[in-house]
């Protein structure tokens, strides 16, 4: 049970009581009992899904996919035979460099308890006062538009990842400016 579900448990089983008791102060201080608790749980912090590059998210999915235990997920990515497979960017953020004890509890827990992938950061290619636009999402067919024009775009099509831009044309990428996110709403 997520906090949520616990905090409308609670005001369903509330609204549920009897308003007719023959103490009128002991409903309020039911009813205060009952705000306060509410209130508690609000400000209860849930914990954060740990948050993995994409390359770990696709290696979990296919571990799962496989049935592999995470200790046979963990192996199987240290395995020189078996992580030849797929891109050996897995086992470099898993067992090269600095970070890779705090890398490989990162794993162990997104494997687990699940995660949320590490969004992509983005960039809109300008040159002189035009843009770079990708015209359909699964080719690599481009043109360029004004900045007046940008509107009559999906966002997707002119904020674009370093792998989309240097799948056009890698000379495109010096170009390449980054999108600052906007403010959450």
């Amino acid at each position: 049970m997520n906090k949520q579900e616990l905090i409308e448990r609670y005001k369903t089983k509330y609204a549920e009581e009897p308003k007719d008791w023959k103490h009128p102060s002991v409903n309020a201080s039911r009813q205060d009992l009952f705000a306060n608790f509410i209130r508690d749980l609000k400000q209860l912090d849930e914990p954060q899904k740990p948050v993995v590059p994409k390359f770990v998210a696709e290696w979990i999915e296919q571990a799962k996919k496989e049935r592999q235990s995470l200790y046979e997920a963990m192996y199987n990515i240290e395995s020189s035979t078996y992580y030849h497979k797929y891109d050996n960017a897995t086992y470099q953020w898993m067992f090269e460099g600095a970070l890779h004890d705090e890398h490989q509890e990162l794993f162990a827990e997104a494997y687990m308890h699940g995660y949320e992938v590490e969004k992509e950061p983005l960039y809109e290619v300008i040159i002189g006062d035009l843009y770079l636009i990708k015209k359909f999402n699964n080719r690599n067919d481009f043109c360029f538009d004004t900045s007046c024009s940008l509107c009559a775009w999906e966002k997707s099509a002119y904020q674009l990842t370093e792998a989309e831009i240097k799948a056009i044309d890698e000379r495109y990428w010096p170009f390449a400016v980054p999108v600052e996110e906007e403010a959450e709403r």
